[in-house]
């Protein structure tokens, strides 16, 4: 038995080493202040000063407050974002300095996004730097001037009415309602008429879709997309190797074609409104090279004023509404004051009248005060800027170029000193001169000097306007779900309540009700970490004696990887270390391995693998269920994954796409196909036909194949590479490095994947295929369109199947992306071995080419189904392929019911395979066992030369599969990659180039059957001239006749 025992000590140390050097860099900055003298705020390791914030003890808000409180006696204190220094300045007077007279010192934010991850955020204003910055900045500004604010009061009144009618005929039983909901429905509406001229109302229609997409992208409330925000800024290279993004990708594509569409409007019916769209499209031309804004760069812009819109805003509306809801002197003071504006404006209020109503203007600044929409502002440093004593007697600091400044707003507009008893409601404090107060620098809910949020005055109108009307018809009270006093939210960076903004609104007059009136050690942390890592490890290796202790050989796992850590980490190949499991022990018809912490049989004996999969099928139906429904639907739901009943009924249906008179109509496409690459190989200049990638040509041409016979889409790739269809089919099936560790953490991982969002297919190839079958579909149904394939057979079932049993348009994509799948990356790379080894052998190709010659004579020149499917060499390559090069290297099955095996050695016990044990088929080990095929890693199509069916149909050949089970789609493969060959070989030439790799080396990053280098060829035009026939004489004459070529060759 192979000893597969490893020393554990490099890796070990090397795990160690890594662990080491990770803690330095997170720890080596953290005694920056104290060096300098500065007080600051304790980092923990990886974490910094805002642990507390991290591990959920205190809201971000009053993390921030806490800082703020370390040193009430020095101008700025320090603390640690992660690892690096922050300084957080407290003194007003330095706060004005910094942000306003030495701007130049301080221009710019902090770039916290990738611009290719997050372009939405990246590119909007906040994120603009310098001169970008100030273009942007100065051409948006006109968007919010007392003219524009009063066209747009007018849109805003007519949706705030409306919401105030509906609150104030709610019935009773509906009276207790969760505020943020109810307002964030009007941000949206307020948003889509204003600036894209969209008439919605969410409150009776609330599935419209720019509010679906409005909530979705501004949801910062809950644990997963708070974790993403954190991971995008501070691991950008691992979001982008799991495709993690903060915005989904279907959300951008929304508001980009939102955006689109609006303009394009605008411009073909010459519409011109007041709004910030308006003056982006008037910009056009007009700012010189390199400074246009491109689409993202508009829709950037536009994204972050409906983010501000719909949830800052409505955020501060909740604050608002919440706290004069429970101060019922506040609430009657500022309903008088709203009585008397109606009368004075008879019923019809003003713009003017609107901001002249001091009371409500300070009811909205001191719940920005309290409230205020982002807890802290930053600036960053580009160029050095000296900083006074911190307290009297201590050095001046100078602040570097790059280094950050933290701006406390929480922290400054909760210090007594500015604002006397902080935690409590207080409109008066704004009530004589709001105008001083917000202006002054201790109030900076909306930023202080260049960098001010410039839609402001947008947002408080908008506030103001609700307010009105809600408290005009109606009084809020507090009810049995009010949280009183309110407790901010631990579980989100964004100024949200614990348990949400719940009142009972009642229409005016009526009764009100009756107001309803961790502390955590170090030790206690350390041993809940302890705790989870020792849950893990002991879930991890508890099976790990599984077959020790029933006395079957195993190949050694490592905890938490399991057997194929060899793979996982990049050692060996999947294939490789497949079959190095295989030949754990010759002897045994079985042996064990773990696919991490599960164990798996993986069967050796070809009789013993026969009975599981065709006589004793009943017993091992169904694959093992990898994925999880609702995180991977195109695998979850497709034929190879279905299970039992379902799987019975979708095989049944699908098999007859590939009867023989369906390929006899799908070979006129593919030939058809196929001539036109043949043609392109044979027409490539000498520079081009130097070196060619075959796996990139090969897909293009299985790409144009699945798009003609499956969807009737006409398409060249090697033509436009940038077709649709290609480049999502190109993306779906690259399995890369990213691709593959996505593979396995939603297989292991789903429940953490989908708090991330990770998947294996971004969500906009899912959408593609979706739209593409829906498409096809009402095009085939609108036109009467029968065409003899799978998606027909899938159409002619609606209505047949029974209730339940109906196919969704998810199923039917999951369908065709497998066939897609199947044909476009597996028989491409099939292809790609054939063409290679053929290439490098050249007796093989000249044989082939003889064969392919004599086809083409025969047939003058129009190659038939019939004759390619006769070509017995052409047919022997293709299987010799398949032998070395499987698409899959192994097989599974579960078992559903117990099941005996016989011993796996004469003297063994036997051994019961129970209710959802796996077993794996070992396909790449049997077909490079020389016990079945002698001297198996040389390429010897002679093997299933003299009878190809009986040989291809033997167990030891299992590339297909085995039993009912069996690949459907085998000889639409084996068609697809004769075909392509035929025509290629019957024109060009295949040889070894620089870049080829002899022999040839499996890729180890990916799980896939690919090239590590990939497959590097010199084609070249049949250009020389075959050789004369040979000439023998008639015996007895003079003459000479052609000597006839042996069709038949004895090899």
């Amino acid at each position: 038995m192979m000893n597969l025992e490893m020393d554990w000590w490099p890796i070990i140390a090397a795990v160690l080493a890594v662990l080491a050097v990770v803690y330095y860099r997170a720890t080596r900055n953290f005694d920056f202040f104290k060096k300098r003298g500065i007080p600051y705020a304790k980092p923990m390791p990886f974490l910094g000063s805002m642990w507390e914030v991290v591990f959920q003890r205190l809201p971000f808000a009053e993390g921030v407050e806490k800082m703020y409180n370390l040193d009430p006696e020095s101008k700025y204190i320090g603390f640690f974002e992660f690892e690096t220094p922050i300084l957080l300045i407290r003194d007003l007077d330095l706060i004005k300095s910094i942000t306003v007279k030495n701007f130049d010192h301080f221009p710019n934010h902090k770039m916290i996004f990738e611009p290719d991850l997050e372009p939405l955020f990246s590119k909007n204003l906040f994120s603009l730097c310098d001169e970008r910055w100030r273009e942007v900045r100065n051409m948006l500004t006109p968007a919010f001037t007392s003219s524009k604010l009063k066209s747009m009061f007018v849109l805003m009144r007519e949706c705030a009415k409306e919401y105030g009618d509906y609150f104030a005929s709610l019935p009773t039983d509906q009276s207790i309602l969760e505020l943020k909901d109810a307002f964030t429905k009007y941000t949206n509406d307020v948003i889509a008429t204003c600036a894209f001229d969209i008439d919605v109302n969410s409150m009776k229609n609330p599935k419209n879709a720019f509010y679906v997409y409005g909530k979705e992208a501004t949801n910062f409330g809950g644990s997963s997309q708070s974790l993403r925000f954190f991971a995008v800024i501070r691991l950008p290279w691992l979001c982008r190797l799991f495709g993690i993004r903060i915005i989904k990708q279907k959300i951008v594509d929304f508001f980009t074609e939102l955006v689109v569409s609006t303009m394009k409007a605008r411009d073909e019916n010459g519409i011109v409104r007041p709004d910030m769209l308006q003056l982006i499209m008037e910009t056009r031309g007009k700012l010189g090279p390199g400074k246009e804004l491109s689409i993202d760069d508009i829709v950037a812009q536009a994204f972050v004023f409906f983010f501000g819109g719909f949830e800052s805003t409505a955020t501060l509306m909740c604050f608002a509404a919440y706290e004069v809801g429970i101060n019922d002197q506040v609430q009657k003071r500022l309903q008088e004051e709203i009585d008397q504006v109606l009368k004075d404006c008879k019923g019809q209020v003003t713009y003017e009248a609107i901001n002249g109503m001091k009371y409500l203007e300070a009811v909205i600044l001191e719940s920005l005060r309290m409230y205020p929409a982002v807890v802290g502002s930053d600036r960053v440093c580009v160029k050095p800027f000296e900083l006074p004593p911190r307290v009297p007697g201590a050095k001046p600091y100078v602040v570097q170029r790059n280094d950050n400044v933290w701006i406390p707003i929480y922290g400054i507009q909760h210090d007594p000193q500015y604002y006397p008893e902080p935690k409590k409601f207080n409109p008066d404090r704004f009530y004589d001169d709001p105008k001083q107060m917000a202006n002054s620098i201790s109030f900076l809910s909306f930023g202080v000097g260049p960098r001010m949020c410039i839609g402001n005055r947008f947002a408080i109108l908008e506030a103001k306007v609700l307010l009105f009307f809600l408290f005009a018809k109606c009084n809020l009270a507090p009810c049995t779900k009010s949280s009183i006093p309110l407790k901010l939210n631990r579980k989100t960076f964004a100024m949200m309540p614990e348990n949400g903004f719940w009142l009972k609104i009642q229409p005016r007059n009526a009764k009100k009700a009756e107001p309803r009136h961790l502390k955590m050690g170090w030790w206690a942390i350390i041993a809940a970490v302890l705790a989870v890592l020792a849950v893990a490890y002991y879930r991890a290796t508890r099976n790990l004696d599984f077959f020790k202790k029933r006395g079957i050989p195993y190949a050694k796992p490592m905890p938490f990887l399991g057997s194929m850590w060899e793979v996982i980490l990049q050692r060996l190949s999947n294939a490789d270390a497949t079959e190095k499991i295989y030949n754990l022990d010759p002897e045994s018809k079985y042996v064990g391995f773990f696919d991490f912490e599960k164990p798996v049989l993986v069967i050796r004996d070809l009789d013993l693998i026969k009975s599981i999969t065709v006589k004793n099928f009943d017993h091992f139906p169904n694959h093992r269920m990898a994925f999880q429904p609702d995180v991977e639907t195109l695998f979850s739901k497709n034929l190879f994954s279905l299970r039992d009943e379902r799987w019975r009924e979708i095989r049944n249906m699908l098999t007859p796409a590939f009867t023989s008179s369906k390929m006899k109509y799908m070979f006129v496409l593919m030939r058809n196909c196929a001539q036109e690459y043949g043609d392109y190989f044979a027409s490539l200049h000498a520079d081009q036909s130097k070196e060619l990638e075959l796996k990139n040509a090969f897909t293009k041409y299985t790409n144009d194949v699945i798009a003609t016979c499956a969807f009737g889409i006409d398409v060249n790739s090697m033509k436009d590479p940038k077709n649709t269809f290609y480049v999502y089919g190109r993306e779906a099936t690259s399995f890369g490095r990213a691709q593959t560790l996505r593979f396995f953490a939603v297989r292991k991982f789903p429940w953490l994947c989908r708090l991330l969002g990770i998947k294996v297919f971004k969500q906009k190839i899912v959408d593609f295929f979706n739209e593409l079958i829906a498409r096809t579909i009402k095009v085939r149904d609108e036109n009467g369109i029968v065409r003899p394939d799978m998606i027909q057979l899938m159409m002619e079932t609606r209505g047949k199947l029974g209730p339940g049993k109906e196919l969704t348009i998810d199923d039917m994509t999951a369908q065709a992306f497998i066939f897609f799948f199947g044909g476009f990356e597996s028989t491409s790379a099939l292809m790609c071995f054939a063409a290679y080894e053929i290439g490098i052998n050249v007796q093989i190709q000249k044989r082939l080419q003889d064969e392919i010659d004599q086809v083409l004579e025969d047939c003058n020149g129009q190659v038939t189904y019939d004759a390619v499917n006769d070509m017995k060499y052409l047919d022997a390559v293709i299987l010799e392929s398949l032998r070395m090069y499987p698409p899959t290297v192994i097989s599974d099955r579960v078992c559903v019911k117990p099941f005996e095996l016989p011993p796996r050695v004469p003297g063994a016990k036997p051994y019961v395979m129970q209710p959802n044990d796996s077993m794996w088929i070992p396909i790449y080990g049997i077909q490079h066992d020389p016990q079945y095929y002698p001297e198996p890693k040389k390429f010897n199509p002679d093997r299933f030369y003299d009878d190809p069916k009986q040989m291809s149909n033997s167990p030891s050949f299992l590339s297909f599969g085995m039993g009912p089970r069996m690949c459907i789609g085998n000889r639409f493969a084996l068609l697809e990659a004769k075909v392509l060959l035929f025509y290629v070989l019957a024109k060009c030439d295949l040889a070894p180039c620089a870049k080829s790799s002899i022999p040839l080396k499996l890729d180890r990053k990916g799980f896939t059957m690919v090239s590590e280098n990939g497959f590097w060829l010199k084609i070249q035009p049949r250009n020389a001239k075959r050789a004369e026939p040979e000439k023998i004489a008639i015996p007895g004459t003079t003459m000479l006749i052609d000597k006839i070529r042996d069709r038949h060759p004895d090899n």
